[in-house]
């Protein structure tokens, strides 16, 4: 993510930046520029890595503001035959290179007063960087949690994962002095015969084949100040992410109002203004464009619930009081008839079932 140094990249997307034409789900434009800045960094030649990969540089240009994810994983595996580096996604992360990969959403969570705050505006526009993945940020009575999850049939490289994951720490890192630390990173790839380079970086437990990407983190971190905020810049950088986010396609809302209600499921208040305001969008937008793809918001906030239900009761020892709680029901019961509802059995029992 950006320095505070670097607040004006020239490929900062505006107004004008506008979806790829092709098919398929995209990334912000900038990600894959950085890597081929690193690539040539490293010595490689830019003209035989676009070649390797099959990308048309043409469809690399800041005016296209996306990229295929296709394209992008095509380019992390050229890089990363080229370099012969196992660990080519930590390698890119500490090299200093990369500076604005993040575009306008790095720069609004670095100019937010909170870390907390930075995080939350970093889920809610998520898809402005990627549309092939979703990001949550939870929290227990203790600890909190950043966590990654894939969409779409493509698998991530492990350089990916690696990358993006080291970045978010060190972004951290650099914005409160120092004062950030995570507690254990959690990824869902293998473990790699050297995790030398992983140990190093992080400075924590590093595991491996876990069942989601996760950064782990003392709860209390979230609300550590950023030396880098900047309030006007950060309402700036807000009202361009929020543009940006509205030229997304369609087919990408659904996957973000899910993420948008996930993480507002612990303050209990999940109504549609509340989770349009997250989005950075007018209810009556939000409502349209649901409308558009012919979804009902009350069946997205069922599913999400439920989702996180199974999840909770499969792998945690909360109470069934707690993650009624969690899931932002005012009383046990209506936890317990929704669960009915959907799944026919009591949480109790499915729990049973499910361990």
């Amino acid at each position: 993510m950006p320095t505070i140094g670097h607040l004006m990249p020239a490929s900062l997307p505006g107004p004008e930046s506008r979806p790829s034409p092709r098919s398929g789900p995209t990334v912000l434009a900038d990600l894959p520029n950085a890597l081929l800045r690193y690539a040539v960094h490293q010595g490689l030649d830019r003209a035989r890595v676009l070649a390797a990969a099959r990308v048309d540089p043409r469809a690399l240009e800041p005016s296209e503001g996306r990229v295929l994810h296709a394209d992008f994983n095509a380019l992390w595996s050229a890089v990363e035959q080229q370099t012969g580096d196992p660990d080519l996604g930590l390698s890119f992360a500490t090299s200093g290179v990369g500076e604005g990969e993040y575009g306008v959403v790095g720069f609004l969570a670095m100019t937010s007063p909170t870390l907390g705050e930075g995080l939350a505006r970093v889920v809610a526009m998520h898809p402005v960087l990627k549309e092939d993945a979703e990001v949550a940020l939870r929290r227990d009575d203790r600890l909190a949690y950043f966590e990654q999850r894939q969409r779409g049939r493509t698998p991530w490289s492990r350089s990916i994962i690696d990358h993006g994951f080291a970045t978010i720490v060190m972004s951290p890192r650099t914005w409160t002095n120092g004062a950030f630390a995570p507690s254990e990173i959690r990824f869902q790839h293998r473990r790699p015969r050297d995790v030398g380079a992983y140990e190093r970086l992080f400075g924590c437990p590093v595991i491996f084949e876990q069942r989601t990407n996760a950064i782990v983190f003392e709860g209390s971190s979230l609300g550590l100040s950023l030396r880098s905020s900047q309030a006007e810049l950060a309402g700036y950088f807000e009202t361009v992410a929020r543009s940006a986010l509205e030229k997304l396609s369609p087919r990408d809302l659904p996957t973000a109002v899910r993420v948008a209600i996930r993480d507002a499921l612990p303050e209990g208040d999940m109504g549609l203004p509340r989770i349009a305001r997250r989005l950075g969008v007018g209810a009556r937008t939000l409502q349209r464009r649901l409308n558009d793809e012919k979804l009902v918001y009350r069946d997205l906030v069922d599913e999400v619930r439920r989702a996180e239900a199974v999840t909770l009761l499969r792998s945690t020892d909360l109470s069934i009081f707690e993650i009624s709680d969690r899931l932002g029901y005012s009383e046990t019961k209506a936890f317990r008839r929704a669960f009915r509802r959907w799944t026919g059995a009591a949480p109790a029992d499915a729990r049973r079932a499910l361990l």
